[in-house]
Parts: structure tokens; C-alpha cells; sequence
């Protein structure tokens, strides 16, 4: 027989050393290897006019990563492929933040990443379409700066030799629970795996609205199919 666990039991869980200290890699990977799921993450968090482009039903999850040992230090990714409405294939790439404040060298880390996966395409074949997404789960707000804004100088005629790309984000720190159920995921292991991340650091709170989190989750999971 399963033991029920008590408040003190869930804290202990909580406050583990490796679950708290380390980068949530497998927690991420597993929550997000499931198709179903960044179906539904894609469907509710990406810009309407990406979506709109998307068939969310060729989505595939490729063995790829693109990380080099420095960027290990800062992402986890798992990387998808897609067609678009077009019928034309773009890869997306989900990049989970490790860190719980963002990096200032952001764009250097996401530059390095696209490069990374640039120089897999082989000698003639067209350059794919890649979208960097980051998955942030930090204390504070992710401030969101153009790359341009990193350079300092006057001159805008400059700006030109700046690489210019861009970068979804998924900042979890700016919502509330509210909001994330708000939502309306389809996907109950989804939205419970939101909650936990985006509340992971404040333990207090976890406990005291672990019953709340049951609750909400409840319908989702009594309607939905187990993995």
C-alpha cells in the first residue's frame, strides 16, 4: 500500500538538494518529449500569426540537440520538426532556462545555438528556419531587450550590422496560477507541470496551495488519457 504523504513529507520532496539545485532537465524533457503536450503549449503560448502558420499535427520530435558544452551550463533543448500550412519543414526548438535570473549575454547564447545547428546543414542544401524558444521559470521577470539595445552607439545607419533574429519566450514568472489555468491547456500533466515550475522556488507556497493545485487540475485529469 502507497503511503499518503503529509506537509513534511512534500517539503522534504521539495527542498531535495539535487531537485532544487540542479537544472530540471528531466523533469523539462519529460513533461515536453510527449507530443500531446507541446501541441498544446505551442497552441496557447506561441503569437497567434506563428500558429497560424503551423500544422501542429506534423509536429516531431528529432534526436537533435545543438548545445555545446558552455550552453549546457545554461539550456536544456529539445528539438522538433514541423511543417508549416505551406507544407514547407522548419524545426522549433524548446530551450529551458536553467538559470533563475536571466542572462545578460542572451543573444550571444542564442547566436551560438543557431550556428551550432547552421553548420549541421550540409554544403548546398538551403538554410531551415529555426525558432528558439526559451522556457523561463526564474524568480524575476524576464526583461526583454532588442539585441541592438546591447551596442553602444549613436549612429542608427550603424544598426544594419547587427544580426537581427528574434526568440519566443515563456516567461512563467509573470503570471499567476490564475493565469496559467486561464489558459485553458488541454493537457492536465501540462498545466500542473506550469504550476510546479513557475512556483518551484517559493516551497511555502506550494505547500499551502497543494490541495488548490489538486483542485483545478481535477476535471482535466478525471477527462484526460493516461501516457
Amino acid at each position: 500500500m502507497s503511503k499518503r504523504l503529509n506537509k513534511i513529507d512534500i517539503k522534504k520532496e521539495i527542498l531535495n538538494e539535487d531537485w532544487i539545485n540542479h537544472p530540471h532537465d528531466k523533469f523539462f524533457k519529460i513533461v515536453f518529449s510527449k507530443i500531446d503536450n507541446t501541441i498544446d503549449f505551442i497552441s496557447k503560448i506561441f503569437p497567434t500569426d506563428v500558429v497560424n502558420l503551423l500544422n501542429l499535427n506534423s509536429l516531431k520530435l528529432e534526436k537533435d540537440s545543438f548545445l555545446d558544452e558552455k550552453l549546457k551550463d545554461s539550456f536544456s533543448d529539445l528539438v522538433f520538426s514541423i511543417k508549416l500550412k505551406s507544407q514547407n519543414k522548419i524545426k522549433i526548438s524548446l530551450l529551458f532556462e536553467h538559470k533563475t535570473k536571466q542572462a545578460d549575454d542572451i543573444y550571444i547564447q542564442l547566436l551560438t545555438y543557431l550556428l551550432n545547428f547552421y553548420k549541421t546543414i550540409k554544403k548546398g542544401k538551403k538554410l531551415e528556419l529555426i525558432i528558439p524558444i526559451i522556457v523561463y521559470h526564474g524568480k524575476n521577470e524576464w526583461k526583454r531587450k532588442e539585441f541592438s539595445e546591447y551596442f553602444n552607439f549613436e549612429s542608427e545607419d550603424l544598426k544594419r550590422f547587427i544580426p537581427n533574429f528574434d526568440y519566443i519566450l515563456s516567461d512563467l514568472s509573470i503570471y499567476s496560477d490564475e493565469d496559467i489555468h486561464s489558459k485553458k491547456f488541454s493537457r492536465a500533466k501540462l498545466e500542473t507541470a506550469l504550476l510546479l515550475m513557475k512556483n518551484i522556488y517559493d516551497v511555502e507556497k506550494i505547500i499551502k496551495n497543494f490541495q488548490k493545485y489538486l483542485k483545478i487540475i481535477k476535471p482535466l485529469l478525471d477527462a484526460e488519457d493516461k501516457y
